[in-house]
């Protein structure tokens, strides 16, 4: 007879492994159940901040109401992950239903998180407690939210995964496991890498848009070195605003007043020492718009590469993965 029938410690063995597997399945089935029913909790949160933002425009009120949910729904999804886990014996198939329990469980927290940076434009309404924001607005503004949000979840969730990979409280299984590892430190490397990349690119971006063209029109700008053609200047009916102006030296003492009418001038500067504030420069609107023209083109180019350190990122990230 086979062993089942005869009752021997195969049998036993056997019965306590089906067992096992039936008491995981269990665990899981009713995991994924009530992780459902978190995020239908969170979908009403959504819903609560739509009626109150669009229906009753009180957007502060509708960020609250979904927020309160959102919370809500995390906390219950935390409790739920910390008592899913059946009392096994610690083995490859107790880490691998940790592995999916922890999937399960991140997809629900990354959905939630989504919906809050949906929301969270509603809290940055420019009229305030007493307003709504419209539909339009909000969808473009919490589309970005929402990508962001998903960006950072998705960011946490890789670093918890390979934190609990390597403690050994789940796995994606024995065979995949070192693959895995071996994977999770290529994508820290390309996601340094590509960090480093994107924040070179925002910074020369800040440079180009906001301290070049002041450089370029200083280099451009007008350099008086006597006060009385600086006056004569300045004092040019422009279509400007007349108002007087004057400028001190190092110890407050006015050594040069006018009358301000040129309208071309964008703006003055000056090193005030004792008894002088010559030379004089004047930036004037042609030479900044003249500045502005040549740098701008240069900084729109910055938003090309962002999608391109991307690709090239991913592109490195799959050719190197190869080869794990």
């Amino acid at each position: 007879r086979p062993p089942e029938e005869r009752g021997g410690p195969e049998a036993v063995t056997q019965r306590g492994e089906r067992e096992r597997r039936r008491l995981i399945a269990l665990s899981l089935s009713r995991f994924r159940a009530r992780t459902y029913i978190v995020t239908g909790v969170a979908i009403a949160g959504l819903l609560a901040a739509m009626v109150c933002n669009l229906a009753l425009s009180r957007a502060y009120i509708g960020f609250f109401a979904g927020a309160a949910l959102y919370l809500a729904a995390a906390v219950a999804e935390a409790a739920l992950l910390s008592a899913a886990r059946p009392e096994l014996e610690e083995g490859g198939e107790a880490r691998r239903l940790g592995w999916e329990l922890t999937t399960l469980a991140e997809r629900a927290f990354a959905f939630i998180a989504a919906l809050l940076g949906f929301t969270l434009p509603l809290i940055l309404t420019p009229g305030g407690a007493h307003a709504g924001l419209n539909m339009l607005p909000w969808l473009g503004l919490g589309a970005a939210g929402a990508l962001l949000a998903l960006a950072i979840a998705a960011a946490a969730c890789w670093l918890i995964n390979g934190s609990l990979v390597k403690r050994g409280v789940c796995s994606p299984g024995e065979a995949e496991e070192p693959r895995y590892l071996r994977a999770h430190a290529l994508r820290k490397n390309c996601a340094l890498g590509l960090t480093a990349a994107l924040a070179l690119t925002l910074l020369v971006q800040v440079f180009l848009a906001e301290a070049l063209p002041g450089l370029l029109a200083r280099g451009d700008a007008l350099v008086f070195e006597d006060y009385e053609s600086f006056v004569a200047y300045m004092e040019t009916p422009s279509g400007g605003p007349r108002t007087a102006e004057a400028l001190e030296d190092a110890n407050g003492f006015v050594v040069c007043s006018y009358l301000h009418m040129n309208g071309h001038v964008a703006s003055i500067s000056y090193t005030p020492r004792d008894g002088s504030v010559l030379p004089i420069r004047v930036i004037t609107y042609d030479a900044l718009d003249a500045a502005n023209a040549l740098a701008y083109p240069l900084a729109y180019l910055c938003f090309a590469l962002y999608p391109l350190e991307l690709l090239a990122a991913a592109l490195l990230y799959r050719k190197k993965l190869r080869r794990v």
